[in-house]
């Protein structure tokens, strides 16, 4: 493909980079000295986050280079994993071939091989990616678990890897205990400016370029555009260079790389600002537009609020069962607030109510002057039948 056009031996930007590829850049050799000498003390555990694309998953990679000959290791990814699958997927990682099927058994077993591990002079790390999802069972399983030790110290060390909400997790109460057991713990940022620079040229060369393919200013677009995620910066700038072969671009522009950025849609600070207007627009309850506002925004935003729904359905695919439902409660609530709501409401004009008392004297005042002037025999109302009260409803008004 783009091999040839740009003298490369290989991809530089693979999600799943060789080992070679994997770039060792300031921040990251801080956490993996602090973590490699954390785990050969036998510090029980550590904790890692860091939001999606940041990383995470290259630091675990050069840890496991790192620690390859010095500790047996188990990565175990923790998502929607039930109790005893979580037991049997540490055995396996750690390469025992059993399986489980009680609490027991299982520490009956791992206790064992933690010990013969010890008598060997060997470490044991297990890493729990996704800690996130960890349920509270769980999360006091690994807390017994760090508690496994021997004399001279932990049989176990426990790196606990997840996105920032793992921390609130931690933050509550109940996790107190396990959360003054950290003996270390880090947040993982985005790349700065430099950094970006450093891990685009770096990859570049490791690929067979004799420096950075990308000029300057495509980089700070880059950094500005991913929001310095690793993620991002290789899909970004993977299309860039299939885009400039295609196109048969000798050098890669500032040019290139933004229209390769509007067209590539995986996020970054436009798609992430677009998200945040989309949310904004299916969640808020406030209304202060006027009624020819709102209609002429209602003619225009049919198309709009599809687009911006299909927008968000994409970012958030786990949640899309819950979006649809509460699209669906919006549908059902709106059509039930327009509805009329019960019989119509019925205004009675207060001129149209008579009164009978008054009705009465009238009628009798005029049929007196009548009798007066045609000679005929008056009969006073006294004597005539009491007549029946009556209320006259003039017009009717329809409140919709």
């Amino acid at each position: 493909m783009y091999k040839s056009c740009y003298n490369l031996i290989k991809k530089p930007f693979n999600q799943t980079p060789e080992n070679s590829q994997l770039w060792r850049g300031a921040c990251v050799k801080a956490i993996i000295n602090a973590l490699e000498k954390g785990v050969l003390r036998g510090s029980g555990l550590h904790l890692i986050t860091g939001d999606e694309g940041v990383g995470k998953s290259v630091l675990l990679a050069i840890l496991d280079l790192e620690l390859s000959h010095k500790v047996r290791r188990a990565f175990v990814d923790v998502a929607e994993s039930s109790q005893l699958n979580f037991y049997n997927s540490i055995l396996r990682g750690f390469g025992l071939e059993k399986v489980v099927d009680s609490k027991v058994q299982f520490l009956v077993d791992f206790s064992y091989f933690l010990r013969q591990s010890a008598e060997n002079g060997e470490r044991a790390l297990l890493v729990l990616d996704n800690a996130q999802y960890l349920t509270q069972d769980m999360l006091d399983e690994v807390r017994m678990l760090s508690n496994i030790e021997k004399g001279d110290g932990k049989l176990l060390s426990i790196l606990l890897v997840g996105r920032p909400r793992f921390t609130a997790i931690l933050a509550q109460p109940k996790n107190r205990v396990m959360r003054q057991r950290l003996a270390y713990r880090v947040d993982m940022k985005p790349l700065s400016l430099d950094e970006v620079s450093e891990y685009i040229q770096f990859r570049c060369v490791e690929a067979g370029a004799a420096g950075s393919l990308f000029p300057d200013e495509a980089v700070r677009f880059i950094h500005q555009y991913s929001g310095g995620l690793i993620g991002n910066i290789n899909t970004l700038c993977e299309r860039v260079l299939i885009a400039g072969a295609e196109n048969e671009c000798e050098a890669i522009s500032l040019e290139l790389v933004k229209s390769c950025a509007g067209a590539e849609g995986t996020g970054g600070t436009f798609q992430r600002q677009a998200l945040k207007e989309t949310k904004k627009t299916l969640f808020s309850t406030s209304d202060t537009s006027s009624a020819a506002t709102a209609d002429k925004a209602g003619k225009r935003g049919v198309a709009s609020f599809l687009n911006r729904t299909r927008l968000l359905f994409s970012q958030l695919p786990k949640k899309r069962e819950l979006l649809l439902g509460i699209c669906g409660i919006v549908m059902i609530a709106g059509v039930y607030f327009l509805l009329p709501d019960g019989e119509p409401e019925l205004v009675v004009s207060p001129q149209s109510v008579v009164n009978p008392a008054e009705d009465l004297a009238a009628s009798s005042a005029a049929g007196q002057q009548e009798v007066l002037q045609s000679g005929s025999e008056y009969v006073s109302p006294d004597s005539a039948a009491k007549p029946t009260s009556r209320v006259e409803i003039g017009q009717l008004q329809i409140v919709e």
